[in-house]
């Protein structure tokens, strides 16, 4: 039972992420019996309406703004995907504390009034893990300057995978690389790509790793839950093509703020081409099919030039999968004119891995 000499603290995010177990124990705790019929999110609703005991609701997400000036705090555990659970934050509040699109913050809220249908926040206690003043000193990611002196991105583990011990042999990577790895379809691209991300991880545990999976098959969403990285993120291909492109820009804007701090951060990207597809989707309405393409392949530019090591401290590597031989205009289209810019690309064949030959480096 909670004490009665200070008001406790409930923590939202650990709400809606807990197991159903966890959660009803500690619903039990505040003396609250959870329907079983119920969501999580109206479990939740009637936790933190609970009248027996005082307490300070407190969580945390990642900013994404709107037209309107005001915000909204939204989960990694949901792909930073709209859901019932989301803060407000207000106008004022972004303006007070300079606030840019991706910061982490952390504070107190407040459950929804009657006529709300979001939590909103009352106070900022963190941005991206400090003070909220600290905010107003750091250089945004446009003023940082880059730099030709990369540090190496050691892939080699003590595991028994050979991939990445190959990839180090024979293709040694570094910090603020651009990194593709394209075959034909079934060639085990995102299987390598998979297995680079997790040894990165593993070898430098400082940095932080995204993985970003776009327009996915539920089978490939549900093994993210067994990848051993900071973030793994996700996107079913029956999600609308402009909620696909918003997650990878959020992703994008989420690594912009970590790297504004100092901070190394991969993003790895499965697959380019199934982005350059949600892009032209997004935008065949009202375009033509050669002015939807050459827009598709500027779009990409753009998330492609974000790599790089800063002086300042702190690096974007992106690591990216993409298709060839798919029949799709697009696709090759994307191939031909962003492999150019690559600092590496690891070709793979469907014909070594068909004969079980991994990695199927060609």
């Amino acid at each position: 039972m909670p004490s009665s000499k200070s008001p406790p603290q409930l923590d939202l995010l650990s709400l809606t992420s807990c197991s159903d177990l966890d959660f009803r124990e500690i619903a039990q705790d505040w003396g609250v019996t959870p329907s079983e019929r119920s969501t999580r999110a109206e479990q939740i609703h009637q936790l933190v309406h609970q009248k027996m005991y005082p307490f300070e609701l407190m969580s945390e997400g990642c900013l994404d703004l709107m037209e309107g000036g005001f915000g909204f705090l939204r989960s990694s555990t949901a792909s930073f995907s709209p859901t019932s659970t989301d803060i407000y934050v207000s106008p004022s509040q972004v303006k007070r504390f300079k606030l840019k699109r991706g910061d982490s913050v952390r504070g107190l809220i407040r459950p929804p009034k009657d006529s709300e249908r979001y939590y909103a926040l009352l106070r900022v206690d963190e941005v991206n893990h400090a003070s909220p003043e600290g905010s107003y000193t750091i250089r945004s990611y446009a003023e940082l300057t880059p730099t030709l002196e990369k540090s190496p991105l050691k892939l080699s583990t003590c595991s028994d995978q050979i991939s990445s011990q190959l990839v180090d042999i024979f293709c040694p990577l570094s910090f603020g690389d651009r990194i593709l790895i394209s075959g034909p379809p079934h060639s085990g691209k995102t299987t390598l790509l998979k297995e680079m991300a997790q040894a990165a991880q593993a070898n430098h545990p400082d940095a932080q790793v995204i993985y970003l999976l776009v327009d996915g098959r539920p089978e490939e969403i549900l093994s993210l839950n067994t990848l051993e990285v900071d973030e793994a993120l996700s996107i079913r291909f029956d999600e609308a093509s402009n909620r696909q492109v918003h997650l990878v820009d959020f992703a994008l804007s989420r690594a912009k703020r970590l790297i504004e701090r100092g901070d190394h951060v991969i993003l790895a990207l499965d697959s380019l081409h199934q982005l350059g597809r949600a892009h032209e989707r997004a935008t065949s309405h009202e375009k033509t099919t050669g002015h939807s393409h050459s827009q598709v392949v500027d779009e990409l530019k753009q998330l492609i030039a974000a790599a790089g090591q800063f002086t300042e401290g702190g690096s974007l590597t992106l690591m990216m999968t993409s298709s060839i031989d798919t029949g799709w205009q697009l696709d090759e289209l994307i191939y031909r004119e962003l492999n150019d810019v690559m600092t590496c690309e690891l070709s793979l064949s469907n014909r070594l891995w068909r004969q079980r030959i991994f990695p199927a480096g060609d």
